[in-house]
């Protein structure tokens, strides 16, 4: 079977997942709010100017994961997808992804 790989953000999606992610936690107040944003935010703009410190940045983002409880982790994954990312979900990514499963891919 053929494969197709598509990039998320800004491709299938209007917008950057993991920045969304990090504005998601501050929303939910499982994030020191102020501090948090201003690093979510500093991580992004190195992003978008190619000089993501990755390593810095997988340890700043999943801190918070492995405080939050596996079950409670799962229920914010459902909501986060409903909530922030389904609305965000471009028409062109959507018709993209059936013209490709359309073709077995």
């Amino acid at each position: 079977m053929p494969l197709a790989i598509f990039d998320l953000d800004e491709t299938l999606l209007s917008g950057d997942s993991d920045h969304a992610w990090g504005e998601f936690l501050v929303s939910k107040a499982l994030v020191d709010g102020a501090q948090f944003k201003a690093e979510n935010d500093r991580f992004y703009q190195q992003y978008r100017a190619g000089q993501l410190d990755v390593t810095s940045y997988l340890a700043f983002s999943c801190a918070p994961l492995a405080r939050i409880p596996w079950q409670t982790l799962e229920i914010l994954h459902s909501e986060f997808m409903a909530t922030v990312i389904e609305p965000i979900i471009l028409p062109k990514g959507r018709a993209l992804i059936a013209e490709h499963q359309t073709q077995g891919d």
